[in-house]
């Protein structure tokens, strides 16, 4: 549920184009949120939305640790 709280207002943001959360099928406790922004900025906005800010807070308070990476599509046919 904690990690859902963020969904409805994350989407609601202009600069995300996908904002979605998938649960490990082997390891239950383990989740993956697939987010796509349009640029660089929106996402640094997205980390200081007040629903963030406060999800992360409670997930912190409760020991759940927080890998975020960032990656760039490969284009089609690219080499």
């Amino acid at each position: 549920k904690e990690l859902l709280s963020t969904t409805v207002p994350t989407r609601a943001e202009p600069g995300n184009l996908k904002y979605d959360l998938y649960q490990s099928l082997s390891d239950k406790g383990s989740f993956l949120r697939l987010e796509v922004w349009r640029s660089a900025a929106a996402l640094e906005q997205h980390k200081q939305s007040k629903p963030l800010k406060a999800s992360f807070e409670r997930r912190q308070e409760r020991g759940w640790t927080t890998k975020i990476t960032t990656w760039k599509r490969v284009a089609d046919g690219a080499p």
